[in-house]
Parts: structure tokens; sequence; C-alpha cells
């Protein structure tokens, strides 16, 4: 009968509690057959109870304040513990920022909300990442039948990095008014003469949507079919940026026509407001990414506050933390029982390939070609 009502009530979300009410959040229950270890009710109330006197969470991320605000507030609700954010503009600014830091015996960091690329790419190499398995407790947390594809972790082997959203980026994306339905199906269709001059495109050099766009067409086409169909588009004269806001903005305000490896939040905070952009699903397919830095790492070393971290960390990777951040984020959830209602048009369609740790290994490489193909564009 016990198993029966812990099967009834596995949906409870963490940290449920009244306004006003000063008992301590109740725990979720443990999915049936997660195999959770049977102290782990009595030893959360326990971290809990240690968070709240710590008080306190620091996040390093490039996380919107969309996104800042919203799980802030849902936190602070829940466990009586506070969010403060140290925020850069991009994921290689973070990493030069804590690396500084550690240099100076500077441990400022609970959290990281970041993307895998610049995790395992950039973070893990220089030593200030750790393996954030050991930091979950939650059965919830940990269920992996309510990940995509089975995948809790996107490394598979350390367990470093976890994602929190799962879009599907199809790399394309087009003014309404510009630029008619029907008239890019394939990534070849942006050769067309017609949208000379009128392509944005997001920096391939660097770490982004551009280099995972050169990255996919390699692993796809080859690396000779891949040249070819690169120089064509060096010829389309693409306006190159690493700025993300401004690449969405030049495709919403019909300054270019078409975007390439733009990235998809910051499309969707423009669909938000009603500017004429949309995607374009390419026949070859797109690549399920975090859609920018829509997951978490763990800070190497000691932490300011680990109990508060802890209880952040788990919260945010159940049902009801990754819905907080997918709505504000404006992102499918990579939790499968996330609602997806207004965000079906990137939601992953089944068998899309994943960026994951293999996939990244190749983006130095890849950013080397871009760099000898695209080199007319950025000498100027």
């Amino acid at each position: 009968m016990r198993r029966i009502l812990c099967m009834l009530v596995a949906a409870v979300i963490v940290g449920s509690i009244v306004a006003g009410c000063t008992a301590s959040p109740q725990p979720p229950v443990a999915p049936a057959g997660g195999g959770a270890n049977q102290n782990w009710q009595a030893e959360w109330q326990k971290l809990v109870e240690a968070g709240k006197r710590e008080g306190t969470v620091s996040v390093y991320t490039t996380w919107l304040p969309e996104i800042r605000a919203a799980l802030t507030e849902r936190f602070k609700q829940n466990y009586g513990i506070s969010l403060e954010f140290a925020t850069v503009s991009g994921g290689q600014e973070l990493a030069a920022k804590m690396e500084k830091e550690r240099t100076a015996g500077l441990y400022l960091a609970d959290v990281i909300g970041t993307a895998l690329s610049i995790t395992t790419t950039v973070m893990k190499p220089i030593g200030i990442v750790a393996p954030l398995e050991p930091m979950l407790i939650l059965p919830e947390a940990r269920d992996t039948r309510a990940q995509l594809a089975g995948r809790l972790f996107l490394d598979a082997e350390q367990k470093y990095f976890v994602p929190l959203t799962a879009s599907y980026d199809p790399f394309l994306s087009r003014n309404t008014e510009l630029v008619k339905e029907g008239e890019l199906k394939s990534y070849y269709d942006v050769l067309d003469p017609k949208w000379r001059g009128k392509i944005m495109m997001n920096d391939p050099t660097h770490i982004g949507g551009g280099n995972n766009l050169v990255t996919l067409l390699t692993k796809q086409w080859g690396e000779d079919k891949t040249r070819d169909f690169l120089r064509q588009l060096v010829k389309q004269e693409p306006a190159l940026s690493r700025d993300y806001r401004l690449q969405a903005e030049w495709v919403a305000k019909g300054k270019v026509a078409v975007g390439v490896g733009v990235p998809t939040s910051q499309i969707r905070t423009f669909q938000k407001v009603g500017a004429p952009v949309a995607f374009v699903r390419p026949k070859e397919g797109g690549l399920v990414t975090q859609g920018g830095p829509g997951g978490m790492t763990l800070p190497a070393g000691k932490l300011p506050h680990p109990n508060a971290a802890r209880v952040f960390i788990n919260w945010l990777l159940t049902k009801e933390g990754e819905t907080v951040f997918s709505k504000a984020f404006l992102q499918p959830a990579w939790r499968l029982d996330v609602p997806t209602e207004g965000l079906e048009e990137l939601v992953p369609p089944p068998g899309a390939v994943i960026e994951d740790d293999e996939f990244d290994s190749g983006l130095a490489s890849r950013r080397d070609l871009a760099k000898e193909i695209f080199a007319p564009l950025l000498a100027r």
C-alpha cells in the first residue's frame, strides 16, 4: 500500500509551501522504481535547513534578466534562500572572470549557468568546473526517465554538465515581411543571389550557433561538401557578429532578411513582442541544443554556500524548477514532463542530433575551418 501511495503522489513538486507558513517546504516523493536512497527525505530536510542558514546562492551566469528574476522569486518563495547573480555578456567572458578570480585565490561562485560548449571546451580544460552528479539528492532530479533521450548529463562519462532546455535549432530564421514562407526550404536556398548582402550570421569562428552549424554540416555532409557550401556562403557577403542581441535585432527589424546561426532564445524574445521574425526548418535538419546558456555546471573547489547551492541545483532539476526556467527562457525544457505550450516550433523532432560533449569535441577544428574560409569577411 505504501508503494502505491508513493506512485500516486510522485508528481508532487519540490518545496511546495503555503504563503506565509513558517514550516519547512516538503520534499517531493521519490518516483516509483527510481532506486532512491531510503534516507533521502531526512537528508533533504537537513540540507534545506542548512541552506536557509547560509541564506544565499551565488550564481555566475549569462542567463537573461527574465530568467534571473523568475528563478529568484520562486526559489525565495519556496525555501527562503536568496539568489545573487554575477553576470557577463558571454561564456568566454564568464570563464575569463572565474579564471582571474581563481588566480587571486577567490572562490565566489556556487553555481555556473552556461552552455555545454563553454563548459567542455573552455572551463573544463582550465580546471574551473567539477562533476555535478555528487550534488544530486532528490530522486525527481536524478530520474533519467523524465529526461530527453534518457540523458541527464550531456557529458555522460564525467558528468559535469546538465541541460535545462532542449531547443531544436534549425540555424535559419527569416524576417517574415522580406522572406515568404516556403522560400527557404534548404540551407542551399540561402545561396540564392537575391539574398546577397541580406544575411546576418553568428560569427562561425567563435563558439556559438554559427560554429555549431559548421560542425553539424561537417558531420552530416563531410568536410569537402561543407567547405564548398561555406565558400559559396561567403560570396553572399553575410554580416558576421558575436553580439547575440544585435543579430536577432537585425533580422527582426528587417535590416537583413535571413539569419544564420542566430540564437533561438533571442529570436523568441523578439517574437514575444510581435516582431516579424520566424524560424525556418531546413530539410537537412538542425541540432538539439540548450538554446544558448540553457544549462548548469558546478565550480571546482570550495563553494561559499555549499548547502544552499545544493538545494538550488536539485530544485532547478525538478519539474517545477525547469518549468520556471523554460517559461522565462522561452525554450522547451529538457524534462519531458514540462509543458511546451507556445513553444511547439522549438520542440526537437524524434531522432534529431543532440549537441553533447562528443559533438563539441569538433568545435575547435571547425573554428579553424571557419577562420580559413571566412577570412575575406573577417579582414574587413
